[in-house]
């Protein structure tokens, strides 16, 4: 069976989905995200991800769409028939002009995705992950580094850095070299 996504309103095939690529998201990584667990068909704390989605929006001058998230999420999953997973709610600027100016943004992009969850084997647990300490830091004073926004490059770096390293995992420090830790995710 073909996943199926949410995609502004809408339940399509994900071959379908499309995404413009002057959305801002795509552009600029101007967009928010929340992944979630599901378990027996619910979602797991949703009300404090969707909380936390509405305070990084705040931050970030995002004027969320006027959507029943909660009714979003629980369609995403019946159409892919899902009682355990993963399951991420995207919200972009949406699509404006090249230049790097949000008020070219008039609609907001939702994107939902569920997919099931694989735990990770208890053999995992028993041996433990190595990890590197990397030099990408986190920068603790800009405002960004209390949303979860879509611009995860930092992340994606460090686990590069982890990946060649022979490793699993990569921890990251701030600028004042201390190991990262943000308590609004």
């Amino acid at each position: 069976m073909e996943q199926i996504v949410y995609l502004n309103g809408s339940l399509v095939p994900r071959t379908v989905a499309k995404i413009s690529p002057f959305d801002f998201g795509f552009l600029y990584g101007y967009a928010l995200f929340e992944s979630m667990r599901v378990y027996s068909g619910r979602v797991f704390r949703m009300d404090r991800h969707l909380a936390r989605l509405g305070r990084s929006a705040e931050v970030l001058g995002l004027q969320l769409p006027d959507i029943d998230f909660e009714k979003a999420l629980g369609d995403t999953l019946e159409a892919n028939s899902l009682t355990y997973a993963r399951i991420r709610l995207t919200v972009s600027l949406g699509e404006g002009e090249a230049s790097p100016d949000p008020s070219t943004c008039k609609n907001p992009t939702v994107f939902i995705t569920a997919s099931s969850y694989m735990p990770l084997p208890d053999a995992a647990y028993q041996k433990g992950y190595r990890a590197v300490v990397s030099q990408i830091r986190h920068n603790s004073t800009s405002p960004l580094a209390q949303i979860k926004s879509a611009n995860y490059l930092d992340m994606i770096l460090a686990r590069s850095v982890a990946k060649n390293a022979g490793v699993d995992e990569a921890l990251l420090l701030n600028e004042q070299g201390y190991l990262y830790y943000n308590p609004y995710l």
